[in-house]
C-alpha cells in the first residue's frame, strides 16, 4: 500500500485512480482540504525567441533583489 502523502501525488494521481489505490471521491475530499495558495504565485512568462526558451518574471523586481545582495 502507498504512503498517504504519495497515493495524492499529482505525478500518479492518474495511476492510482487507475490501479485503484484511489478513488475520484477520496481525490474531491482531498482536494477540499487544499488551501488556496493563488496569493503566493509568482506569475512566469515562458516563451521562445530563436530557437531558446525565455523565462520572465514580470512582478519581480531583480534590480532590487540585487541591491539587497551587494549591501549583505
Amino acid at each position: 500500500m502507498l504512503e498517504k502523502n504519495l497515493v495524492f501525488d499529482k505525478r500518479i494521481i492518474d495511476r492510482n485512480l487507475k490501479r485503484g489505490s484511489l478513488t475520484k471521491k477520496q481525490l474531491a475530499e482531498h482536494m477540499k482540504t487544499l488551501e488556496d495558495s493563488e496569493e503566493k504565485a509568482d506569475e512566469v512568462v515562458v516563451g521562445v525567441a530563436e530557437g531558446e526558451f525565455q523565462v520572465e518574471f514580470p512582478d519581480l523586481d531583480v534590480e532590487e533583489d540585487e541591491e539587497k545582495d551587494q549591501e549583505e
